[in-house]
């Protein structure tokens, strides 16, 4: 009983795996990403061609929300892809070459 509920517990907390890629020739700036019931904000910036992993907690359905900053110029991309909080998703966010971004949710 008891490791059933330590399994829940970390289960339930690992939250929702998000990676973001820099397919751009310019390194992004002030990188944040925002559902529902999450906002999460890469530390450093983003170089062209790297990719970053985080985990989010999303509260029920949602999708991904981006913005960033690069070079003089300032990029929102409102709510992409679907996910749920309470499922077994990975997230996928690219930033392409010409600054659009595409969003990829799947099931594990």
């Amino acid at each position: 009983m008891i490791a059933l509920a330590v399994a829940c517990v970390v289960a339930c907390s690992a939250g929702t795996s998000v990676q973001i890629e820099n397919l751009s020739a310019t390194t992004l700036h002030d990188v944040r990403l925002t559902g529902s019931g999450f906002e999460a904000v890469l530390a450093k910036p983003l170089e062209p061609g790297a990719a970053r992993r985080l985990n989010v907690q999303p509260n029920g359905e949602t999708g991904v929300a981006l913005s960033f900053r690069a070079g003089a110029r300032r990029f929102e991309h409102g709510p992409q892809g679907y996910f749920e909080g309470k499922g077994r998703y990975t997230v996928r966010v690219v930033v392409h070459d010409d600054f659009a971004s595409t969003v990829h949710a799947r099931l594990r």
